[in-house]
């Protein structure tokens, strides 16, 4: 699983990062980017590791450089290649692990290596959560587009919800790695959809009920469009239409605990994911 936070400045994408990284009980590499203040003023920036080791790649005195940021700020691209590059290459492909980085910002894109290595990281297996400029940088378009991400607006409505929704997401991966790679690109679709349209409930339920009923066989065909799922209460049937599917639980229907927020159920997912062709 890949995601990318973006926002506005200040609007608290770092904070959600740090809070799942916190949570995020697997070994995980990476940096965390913090500012250098001076009497209340901001003078730098700083890159930590996931060990606490400090490096300041930015500064409006204390770097010498070429490389200026903001009109004021100093950027040490030796730092960015020899410090932080290194910590988020340590974790890639590693199935139980999760990189983070804080931030794919100006400062790190002048570095063309660092470039190269998020790209690399976006299209490996590797798990990742990262905060990323807001604006349409060009260099920034290729990785908010890229298929194997979910990329999350963060907002003053959303930004108190998302730790815990993405602390599901990632304390799921082992279940998750049990999927094949089709099943895994439809929850990363289903996922981009859901985040989309701020459907909570739907990612909470893909990750928390519909992953572990396929891989552990909770779901079987009864019939040619019909299936049954045994849930962690009751058994649902769901039948596939040729316009959609529909199933005779809460949440589809809209009822119960769910009145007023009719949508996709887990076992509607479910069914889905069992239809991807394994490959």
């Amino acid at each position: 699983m890949k995601v990318l936070l973006t926002g506005k400045p200040g609007i608290g994408k770092s904070t959600i990062l740090e809070k799942v990284k916190r949570s995020f009980i697997g070994p995980k590499f990476g940096i965390i980017g913090k500012e250098i203040r001076n009497q209340n003023r901001r003078v730098g920036f700083e890159a930590i590791n996931h060990l606490g080791k400090r490096r300041t790649f930015a500064h409006t005195t204390d770097i010498t450089s070429s490389n200026i940021v903001g009109g004021k700020y100093f950027v040490d691209l030796k730092v960015i290649n020899d410090f932080v590059i290194p910590e988020i290459e340590i974790g890639i492909n590693g199935p139980d692990s999760l990189i983070f980085i804080d931030e794919i910002g100006r400062m790190q894109a002048l570095s063309n290596i660092f470039l190269q290595v998020v790209e690399k990281i976006l299209n490996s297996s590797s798990n990742v959560i990262a905060t990323i400029v807001f604006d349409p940088e060009p260099w920034s378009v290729e990785f908010k587009e890229n298929k194997s991400i979910v990329l999350v607006a963060v907002s003053k409505k959303n930004r108190d919800l998302l730790p815990n929704l993405l602390e599901t997401i990632f304390s799921h991966l082992s279940i998750f790695h049990k999927l094949s790679n089709a099943q895994q690109k439809l929850v990363v679709d289903l996922s981009r959809k859901y985040f989309v349209k701020e459907e909570f409930i739907q990612i909470s339920k893909l990750f928390e009920n519909a992953i572990p009923y396929l891989v552990n066989n909770h779901v079987g065909k009864i019939g040619s469009n019909k299936f049954k799922i045994k849930g962690n209460t009751n058994i649902h049937i769901v039948e596939k239409l040729t316009t959609g599917f529909i199933c005779d639980c809460n949440l589809f229907n809209g009822s119960g605990q769910f009145a007023n927020n009719q949508g996709e159920c887990s076992h509607i997912q479910t069914v889905k994911l069992l239809e991807v062709k394994a490959v």
